[in-house]
């Protein structure tokens, strides 16, 4: 069974709308509400669909960063790109170990150590 991640977006525009992204990591299909239409190379605004903060981060302006809790129990962090089509994701484990994940990986990876 497929699983996501559901955020607020907003636009350059101000529009805003949902985004259902794969709760697998290294998995970069994205679903979006038929009334927001996002384009590649976009940046994007995330926010919390429930408390409505927020989601980026002091390291790179690019980045959004979200808490995952493993099927272990163990809690981690997860940052991704907010640039739509851009492939770049980070697994930061309790113990510090950066996981990167996606063919744009390396875009980032520096701002995170």
């Amino acid at each position: 069974m497929e699983r996501h991640v559901i955020f607020v977006v907003e636009k350059n525009d101000g529009s805003r709308g949902l985004v259902l992204l794969s709760s697998e990591i290294g998995d970069y299909s994205i679903r979006n509400n038929p009334s927001i239409e996002i384009e590649e190379g976009e940046r994007l605004e995330f926010y919390c669909p429930v408390c409505h903060g927020k989601l980026s981060v002091q390291h790179h302006p690019n980045l959004v960063r979200v808490l995952m809790k493993e099927k272990s129990g163990n809690e981690c962090e997860v940052y991704f790109s907010r640039i739509v089509g851009q492939k770049s994701t980070y697994l930061i484990k309790q113990d510090g170990k950066i996981e990167p994940f996606g063919y744009d990986s390396s875009e980032y990876f520096d701002a995170l150590m």
